[in-house]
């Protein structure tokens, strides 16, 4: 266990890097830490936020971090130095779901009205917005391939989209629960999703 190093309010979630050498945890406490995945030890604590921190992903390459907050923001880390790359504004409520597509640079972001946005992580410009779900968006993630990107929310549907125009693909009904997770195989030939009720 660490001790004396952690968060100071409730942690809301955690991501770990592909090659697990770190992992990254965001807070009520407004920050984000980045920790050693092998000693668990705390590298940087990332401030910046003026609201809570709710989602958090780790780039692909592992050297950038993406957090999204309740001060609608979403801001781009170096995981290497700890210093802030770029502050994503726009949202016009709590940012809900963050992800990396698979090459790394591009960072799709929703809220908790049901809005995605797609952004360029190198110079932080807004690629495209749509209105995706009637309620809060509470996952999101892109296929390996990088040409979908899919996301469920409170509305108990599976929204997938072309990535690269934001166009709406298809929708899976059926559910009947808030739906939370969701998870590409690593072959892109399967998805898990998971809720609650």
């Amino acid at each position: 266990p660490v001790e004396g190093v952690g968060h100071t309010d409730a942690i809301f979630t955690l991501d770990v890097a592909r090659h697990g050498g770190l992992f990254a945890t965001v807070s009520a406490d407004r920050t984000v830490r980045i920790w050693d995945g092998r000693t668990a030890k705390l590298r940087h604590t990332l401030r910046g936020h003026t609201n809570k921190v709710r989602c958090v992903t780790l780039s692909p390459q592992g050297d950038r971090v993406a957090s999204g907050g309740w001060d609608q923001t979403v801001r781009l880390w170096s995981t290497r130095t700890g210093q802030a790359l770029h502050v994503l504004q726009g949202h016009p409520t709590r940012v809900s779901a963050v992800a990396w597509s698979p090459d790394g640079r591009r960072v799709a972001t929703a809220d908790s009205k049901g809005e995605l946005r797609l952004w360029d992580a190198a110079t932080g410009r807004e690629l495209w917005r749509r209105q995706a779900h009637e309620k809060s968006v509470w996952n999101l993630a892109f296929h390996p391939d990088g040409k979908q990107l899919v996301s469920v929310g409170h509305d108990d549907r599976v929204r997938f989209f072309r990535a690269d125009t934001g166009q709406p693909w298809f929708t899976l009904p059926g559910h009947q629960s808030w739906l939370t997770g969701l998870h590409f195989s690593a072959d892109g030939r399967r998805l898990a999703v998971s809720g609650i009720k």
